[in-house]
């Protein structure tokens, strides 16, 4: 979900066709690793451990992302999601809310 959540926020950012809007956007997803971190350095059990670790990964990854197309001055999505990220959320009409087709690199699937 938090790839959902990735993709409208730097398409927004996008959207506004600023060098600005994009570095803003990376500048929050900074942000909100460092409050993730806060999360991990503090008690989990086993399962919450690895669920945050998976998202930590996913999002710096996402971050890394957005901070290359800031240091390019790319402002492509086609760029940020064809270069650096693995998969791809799409929505649609026809998509109800429950169920999001993600489309990997080489593949398309249903999600869950």
């Amino acid at each position: 979900m938090s790839c959902v959540y990735w993709t409208q926020e730097v398409s927004a950012a996008l959207r506004d066709g600023n060098s600005k809007s994009l570095a803003d956007c990376n500048a929050k997803l900074d942000g909100q690793l460092r409050e993730m971190v806060v999360l991990v350095r503090g008690k989990l059990n086993k399962l919450q451990r690895k669920t945050l670790g998976a998202l930590t990964t996913i999002d710096v990854h996402n971050r890394d992302v957005v901070t290359k197309m800031v240091e390019l001055g790319t402002h492509s999505l086609a760029y940020s999601l064809t270069s650096l990220f693995t998969h791809l959320p799409t929505h649609s009409p026809t998509h109800s809310p429950t169920h999001s087709p993600t489309h990997l690199l080489t593949s398309s699937l249903r999600y869950p």
